[in-house]
């Protein structure tokens, strides 16, 4: 027996709204509608004999191996079966016809995996029963780009922190985030897939949407996603993905739970760190102690049967407990600069400290000192599973996590506290009402709760707040310090997700048809506020000493930044799989989603309809629905030529809409007046620092945050083509080409600007520009007209040779352009566009560029080393290597040398660049990674002609290894101790330039310019663990 497993136009789509009206009656009437979400799998395959004739009428039944819950199909008069909604598991599948021997197979099915299970069977000669393991070769019906990771890797491999997400950095077409902006972005670790935006990607955790209120990666306050012992399969999906996924553009995170099974299971463990064990980062003093550093992370897990094996439970707990000593470097004014600042900052002075390190020569140097931050996590899941009949199962399960992060700032003034707490339940019933016909119903409610405070740590005189009875406020200074808490704060916000969908799936011949609908409905209570105590900005170190601000803004008495919004989305789609021939599947599909306008339950809402020519904020919706039209279609092929069914040919196409969710709004929502006023002081206005008074004669109204009102819809359209060919026995070889383009991105421009001139067809801003909108002062505007493009080229060799090694080699290439990479709120990394009219002035690499990028993990179980049993036995060497190319970065100037009337924060303005010189002048090295030579001051009333993100930052090296002994008790339970070393060759990876400005106030250069002042990686850390199982 012989088997093969398989494996305006603001919308680019108009489809009348009747025709929808129609599909979605079809769907409700014919299924109850549907939306699978990926977190099953389904299995389908051809039964033939010997001679390659198909076999009509064939029984196939599979049971799912530890819970004996089992299935049954039978094939058609082309010989196809199909098994929709199939937990993912383990699996024996048993094949029976009239006339045949019985054929059985044990088969592994992974998450949201299309797995295709070809049949020979051999006329009955004899009683026996053939019993084969089903080897992973090739994808043969999926044609979708996309990775499981299995439990053997998420068990063994050395995952810092013990992570979830680091899973998801081991795919093919997922890369890091290497520029940071996390007062914006969300707590956990920010990955990019495809060359897309970091909220661009969907998590799901059992078939539901469980990302954070920035919609970003739903990690906990520590920055990670615990859990790792509750994790069955992670799946990433990159491109081509089918019609039952939306919401996102940029990819999905497919996690499954673990569950119970008939034997009773559990586990217990702890992992310790400290610095006894660490070597120094290479910012730590070379005469000072090592900062002190202790992590405890420990739990266990238990699984098992109640009663007579129809019910399973599961349950998991872990738990961190942190003191993390860090050095940080700041720019401080040197002894020199302090002795001239004037009377009035003389006070303001003291309360920074005096610099200890390195002096730039541009009366500016270093202070270099050691904070302790503090953490502790708890995070717990409980799952109970029930099998009713051989028709229906369900099961729900319930996740939480609290997290508290205390972490002091760079000058030890303030300290930021972030806290965190999600708790995620999830129900779910699966019922095959004939072999043929199988339904899967869903309902969730997930909550993200989050909020981020800063406390005065350091004895500051009351008498130097900016308002009386405040604490003291933000003072930041261009190429020089932030002094006092960010201005931004404090944040709460409370994310309330309701999702109902439900799913039918239907086999008519060689035709598998699903039918889908989702409703996710939002309670969001939130608070954003903006400088509640007071904020003055300097534009260099100079002017600050001179008591010269450039801007000041207070929060208005009776300014309430706090909103409770209400929104929902509604998604629907059909997907028709069609086993065209024996050796090719045609896949098909249209999606519609429609994402309604938020509502602020108490009517706080208001937003500048025109920019340009609004007097004032209009009370009423934020912006009008572009949403009502939004369909997506979705196709896709897969070829496997018979007389080679170990290579396949995949193929994809895609539409996906990125909605205007909660990231659209965020600030924008509580931050607009009449309801949240920011004032400041009229243009011309002397600022007299620190005691500005802002009256009725000289009130200005501040910056504020505006959503165009009319935007049109987000969408990315994707497409890839693939070759796989199995090499050997388990080993496999994937190249594939990855492109998509984002039409209608989002991004933030500095729109009330001064008005210009055309001077040889470049803007000039003369002294006496005044800005587009005399009733405002400054307009950071959030617009729907940026475009992106990626295109990338994947190599991936996967190889599993028994129990013995498994291993996966990653490599990517690509180019990833966009016309603004700014995600979402504060804009901390000055990627608001210089020139807010020009998309081609603003095209560059985007954030998530990162040319080359590798990923490479191994598990493997070592032979018998020799010696007594005890000792030579049980060994396995397990790891993670990545390597990659660094992110881009742009030069600046930190003053308006444009005269552009810039008012959304820093500078954003760039230099010129030298003829003859390269735009990428890297050096090297952290004293000064480039050279701040090729670049010149532009003409004033002239932006500079240097490019946007010309630069490219550090490239990465990470390898991190494990070495494990278990030593067995019995045939059930065994102790495994494990050493693990993460950063092994110990190298120092620098993050971008802390210090990209290279002008100054007047001209002057920066002495600071291209400084790195931080580490991505930890230097090289050791971890000892035991755990216990059975």
């Amino acid at each position: 027996m012989l088997m093969n497993r398989k494996r305006r136009p603001s919308h680019p789509l108009a489809m009348p709204v009747a025709r929808f009206s129609a599909l979605s009656l079809v769907c409700v009437a014919t299924s109850g509608a549907a939306l699978a979400q990926g977190a099953n799998a389904s299995l389908s395959g051809i039964v033939q004999d010997a001679t390659g004739a198909h076999v009509a009428h064939a029984r196939v039944t599979v049971v799912e191996q530890g819970k004996n819950a089992r299935r049954t199909a039978e094939s058609n008069d082309a010989g196809l079966y199909v098994l929709p909604q199939l937990p993912a598991g383990q699996y024996v599948v048993s094949v029976d016809a009239p006339g045949f021997a019985t054929a059985q197979r044990n088969l592994m099915l992974t998450v949201g995996e299309h797995a295709d299970l070809d049949v020979r069977v051999q006329i009955q000669a004899t009683a026996d029963v053939t019993v084969e393991t089903s080897e992973t070769v090739v994808e043969r019906e999926d044609p979708s780009l996309s990775t499981v990771t299995g439990e053997r890797s998420i068990r063994q491999l050395p995952l810092n922190g013990r992570d979830v997400t680091q899973l998801a950095l081991l795919s093919p077409g997922v890369v890091p985030m290497r520029r940071g902006n996390p007062d914006s972005q969300g707590l956990g670790r920010q990955i990019s897939i495809s060359g897309r935006r970091t909220n661009q990607v969907e998590f799901l955790l059992d078939g539901t949407d469980v990302n954070d209120a920035y919609n970003n990666t739903p990690g906990g306050a520590s920055g990670v996603i615990l859990g790792v012992d509750s994790i069955a399969q992670f799946r990433v999906l990159v491109n081509g993905y089918g019609a039952e996924f939306g919401r996102t553009g940029g990819g999905v995170i497919d996690q499954i739970t673990r569950s119970g099974s008939n034997r009773l299971h559990g586990s217990a463990f702890e992992f310790v760190r400290n610095s006894a064990m660490d070597t120094k980062n290479y910012f730590d003093s070379a005469t000072q102690p090592i900062p002190h550093f202790t992590r405890n992370q420990f739990g266990g897990a238990l699984g098992g049967p109640v009663g007579h094996g129809k019910t399973f439970y599961f349950g998991n707990y872990e738990g961190i407990r942190q003191a993390l000593g860090t050095t940080t470097s700041a720019i401080v004014p040197n002894a020199a600069s302090r002795a001239r600042g004037v009377a009035a900052v003389q006070p303001y002075l003291a309360i920074i400290p005096t610099a200890n390190g390195v002096d730039y020569g541009d009366g500016t140097a270093a202070y270099v000192s050691t904070s302790n931050a503090t953490l502790q996590e708890d995070f717990a899941i409980g799952r109970m599973d029930r099998t009713l009949s051989d028709r229906t199962s369900i099961f729900g399960r319930y996740q939480f996590d609290n997290a508290n992060v205390y972490t002091p700032d760079n000058l030890q003034i303030s300290r930021a506290h972030n806290r965190s707490r999600a708790q995620y339940v999830t129900a779910q019933m699966t019922h095959s009402f004939s072999p043929r016909l199988v339904n899967q119903t869903r309902v969730a409610y997930n909550r993200s709760y989050y909020t981020l405070q800063y406390d005065i740590t350091k004895t500051i005189d009351p008498s130097l707040s900016f308002v009386p009875g405040r604490p003291f406020g933000s003072i930041s200074i261009t190429g020089g310090p932030m002094i006092g808490p960010m201005r931004f704060g404090p944040n709460v916000n409370a994310l309330n997700l309701f999702e109902g969908n439900d799913d039918l799936t239907l086999t008519l011949g060689r035709h598998t048809l699903a039918f889908g609908v989702d409703e996710k409905q939002i309670i969001f209570p939130q608070e954003s506020a903006q400088s509640q105590n007071g904020f003055y900005q300097f534009n260099s170190v100079a002017l600050f000493l001179a008591g010269t601000a450039s801007s000041v803004e207070i929060a208005l008495p009776g300014s309430n930044p706090q909103r409770k919004w209400r929104q929902h989305m509604d998604s629907a789609y059909i997907t028709d799989t069609w086993r065209a021939t024996d050796a090719l599947s045609i896949t098909g599909g249209l999606r519609y989603e429609r994402t309604s306008v938020p509502n602020e339950v108490n009517g706080l809402q208001a937003n500048v309809r025109n920019v340009l020519t609004d007097t004032a904020d209009t009370v009423g919706p934020m912006y009008t629905n572009p949403s009502n039209l939004n369909f997506a279609p979705r196709l896709g092929f897969a070829y496997s030529p018979r007389k080679a069914s170990n290579t396949s040919v995949r193929g994809a196409f895609g539409v996906y809409f990125d909605p205007l969710w909660t990231d659209f709004y965020l600030n924008a929502g509580s931050r607009q007046p009449p309801f949240y006023t920011i004032g400041g002081v009229k243009t011309g206005t002397p600022i007299t620092f620190p005691n500005t008074v802002i009256t009725s004669s000289n009130f200005s109204l501040g910056r504020i945050d505006v959503v165009q009102y009319n935007p049109a819809s987000p969408y990315v359209m994707q497409w890839n083509l693939s070759v796989q060919q199995q090499l050997a026995k388990g080993a496999v070889l994937t190249i594939a080409y990855d492109a998509n383009r984002g039409v209608h991105d989002q991004r933030i421009t500095d729109e009330n600007q001064a008005i210009p001139q055309i001077v040889n067809g470049r803007k000039f801003f003369p002294t006496t520009s005044v800005v587009r909108n005399p009733n405002f002062t400054s307009i950071r505007y959030k617009k729907t007209d940026g475009l992106s493009s990626v295109n990338a080229l994947q190599a991936t060799l996967s190889w599993q040779f028994h129990d013995i090694l498994q291993m996966r080699s990653t490599y990517i290439w690509q180019k990833s352009i966009d016309t603004s990479s700014l995600v979402s709120a504060q804009g901390s990394e000055n990627d608001i566009t210089q020139d807010p009219d020009s998309l081609r002035a603003e095209k560059g690499l985007s954030n998530y560029d990162l040319r080359n990028y590798s990923s490479n993990s191994i598990t493997s179980n070592l032979p018998n080393l020799g010696g007594p049993g005890w000792l030579g036995k049980g060994w396995s060497l397990n790891g993670i290597a990545l390597f990659s190319s660094g992110a881009p970065f742009s030069a600046l100037i930190s003053f308006d040398n444009a005269r552009a009337r810039i008012g959304t924060g820093p500078s954003q303005e760039r230099p010129d660049l030298f003829p003859g010189r390269s735009s990428n002048p890297i050096k090297g090295g952290p004293v000064q990674y480039f050279d701040p030579t090729a670049f010149a001051l532009p003409t004033p009333g002239f932006f500079g002609n240097l490019g946007r993100n010309t630069m490219i930052g550090p490239g990465l090296v990470s390898i991190d290894g494990a070495l494990n002994k278990s030593f067995a008790f019995g045939e059930r339970a065994r102790l495994q101790l494990r050493g693990e070393v993460f950063n092994i060759p110990n190298r120092p990876n620098f993050g971008i330039p802390s210090q990209r400005n290279v002008f100054a106030t007047g001209g002057a250069r920066v002495g600071s310019a291209g400084v790195i002042t931080s580490t991505l990686t930890s230097s090289r850390q050791i971890q000892l663990g035991a755990r216990f199982e059975f």
